[in-house]
């Protein structure tokens, strides 16, 4: 990291699935500080799979996204959804680190293509990618101890919560991190900054864009 200033966001996504194209239903994001936030609902310009509203409810009737409980919910256009995003992300007046639970395989890799998809330009503004799936498994090994977000909770002494809405995970994420960082005695810069899970704007693209044997996405409950 440079010396210019570095603004480090938590973030979460409710998608249509798994199946791609894959777009986002809801984004959920927060500051370090936890005062500052983004929760938007984006229309998908195709059906949400069933296993995904069985997961967080959202569902698209005649062109409107509803909630779990029907109610219609102000949905944006895609494409504006995701700039407003970014222009939020401007809005801290430099450079960004977006962090999230298997930010990787999931969070990171939707947001690019979709990103690419829509034309939605973003380079000068996101720096990098931070993984707190990859730090919780680093720090809390064994194939027996789940990383989910809610048993992470647990894991670092908090109470454990279950969520389905995309900026209450995100500020889940954002004590999970820190509490991790506090844990383990270090600075939360440099704790996000890890290069065992953080990536460069560049790595990520080409993390995400790199051909590969079609496997999907990592299993939502590995994520949440």
């Amino acid at each position: 990291m440079t010396g210019e200033h570095i603004e480090y966001v938590f973030f979460d996504m409710e998608t249509t699935g798994f199946q791609e194209p894959i777009r986002p239903v809801q984004i959920g994001a927060v500051d370090s500080w936890g005062k500052r936030k983004f929760n938007k609902f984006l229309l998908p310009d195709r059906e949400i799979e069933h296993y995904a509203i069985r997961r967080h409810g959202f569902t698209k009737d005649n062109g409107t996204l509803c909630c779990r409980h029907g109610c219609a919910l102000d949905a944006m256009d895609m494409k504006w959804g995701l700039i407003e995003f970014v222009e939020w992300l401007k809005s801290f007046g430099g450079k960004v680190v977006l962090i999230a639970h298997n930010c990787r395989n999931f969070d990171a890799r939707i947001l690019l293509k979709n990103f690419k998809e829509f034309h939605v330009p973003h380079e000068d503004v996101i720096v990098g990618f931070s993984d707190s799936l990859v730090a919780s498994r680093f720090y809390f090994p064994g194939n027996e101890i789940s990383h989910s977000l809610p048993d992470m909770l647990v894991n670092v002494d908090l109470r454990r919560q279950e969520t389905q809405d995309a900026l209450e995970n995100a500020m889940i994420c954002r004590r999970i991190v820190k509490r991790m960082a506090a844990q383990n005695k270090r600075k939360f810069v440099h704790f996000v900054c890890n290069p065992k899970w953080y990536k460069t704007l560049d790595q990520q693209n080409k993390w995400t864009f790199a051909p590969r044997t079609p496997r999907g996405p990592t299993p939502r409950a590995q994520r949440h």
